[in-house]
């Protein structure tokens, strides 16, 4: 074998293995210090490409702390103070990277976060289901924070809501800022929020997560730049029958699947939602699902999975029990 055909091999069996890698987020180090009995705790992330040959220097205050470089991703440092401010940074094969962001110790075991609502907002919300991303592409993780409408659920959910407002969605920044958020509307409320989901991944690959929701006609999107959008269009139908208990779920009326720009909420599509309640030919839930009232047709699942091993696919499923129907899709 010549030279030239032995470094041709290995050139196409590196581009195989680097074709192959599965695309990840591009978070920040996520230095986190917090006060203990013992002086301060520090703990970072260890990025996904940082495997091999990759270990790590701590400083407090600009001073390099650990003698050697660690390979783990937490330290115990017993002098620092309640001013300490810390950094980490990687050192590859021996090289030293550019340090973290600096960060001062907090001093209990958790982060407060308190939403900054829009003003127009009479409600109180309580927090419910959530999930985090990169929304707006900084490095640093979102909440997309589902919340209960306490004034709703108290009126007995009530077709017009509470003074027009329903459950809420937030795309929620760790400081309490919110980029942009959801008035789900009467067309989603439930008893058990089984109707109410919203994911983010970055599908699309540009550094963002995108935001991905079920939502019915008459929601509302309430876009960073104060654009409103509605679900559904202007004539929606308000299909909401309260049974009074508040132990009911809505199984009427349109259902769509929006997918938003993850930093302002502007949708880039919003189709009807693949997997219906009925297929053709069908009209009797109970018949279609085990059962009369919409709980088994309510269950919802989202997703981001790999498929062909590099690309992340959007993923739905719907029911529980008797039927599950699913679908995946890929992003263009």
């Amino acid at each position: 074998m010549t030279k030239r055909a032995f470094i041709t091999i290995i050139v196409f069996f590196t581009c195989l293995c680097a074709s192959a890698q599965r695309y990840v987020d591009h978070l920040d180090r996520g230095v986190l210090a917090m006060k203990t009995t013992y002086g301060n705790f520090i703990s970072w992330r260890i990025f996904g490409e940082e495997y091999f040959d990759v270990k790590y220097n701590i400083y407090r205050d600009g001073t390099k702390i650990n003698a050697e470089p660690l390979d783990v991703s937490n330290y115990a440092d017993n002098s620092g103070s309640a001013t300490s401010k810390y950094q980490v940074a990687a050192v590859v094969r021996g090289v030293e990277q550019k340090k973290s962001d600096a960060v001062t110790a907090i001093q209990q075991q958790w982060i407060e976060i308190t939403p900054k609502h829009d003003a127009s907002l009479t409600s109180t919300y309580v927090p419910n289901d959530a999930c985090c991303a990169d929304m707006d592409g900084d490095g640093e993780l979102e909440i997309l924070m589902k919340y209960d409408n306490q004034n709703e659920i108290n009126g007995g959910f009530q077709k017009d809501g509470y003074h027009g407002e329903y459950t809420l969605f937030e795309c929620l920044k760790l400081d309490g800022r919110v980029l942009w958020w959801v008035n789900c509307g009467p067309n989603m409320g439930d008893f058990q929020n089984n109707e109410q989901n919203i994911v983010g991944y970055d599908w699309d690959r540009d550094g963002r997560a995108e935001g991905l929701m079920r939502l019915c006609e008459g929601a509302t999107i309430h876009m960073a730049d104060g654009t409103v959008y509605t679900v559904g269009g202007a004539n929606w139908t308000n299909y909401r029958i309260p049974a009074g208990d508040g132990q009911w779920f809505t199984y009427y009326g349109k259902e769509y699947l929006v997918y938003v720009n993850g930093q302002t909420g502007e949708p880039y599509q919003c189709i009807d939602f693949p997997l219906k309640r009925f297929e053709s030919g069908e009209s009797d839930l109970n018949a279609a699902w085990g059962d009369g009232y919409g709980h088994r047709a309510s269950k919802f699942f989202f997703g981001a999975p790999y498929l062909d091993g590099r690309h992340a696919s959007i993923f739905l499923a719907r029911g529980i029990y008797t039927r599950h129907k699913m679908i995946a899709y890929d992003v263009d």
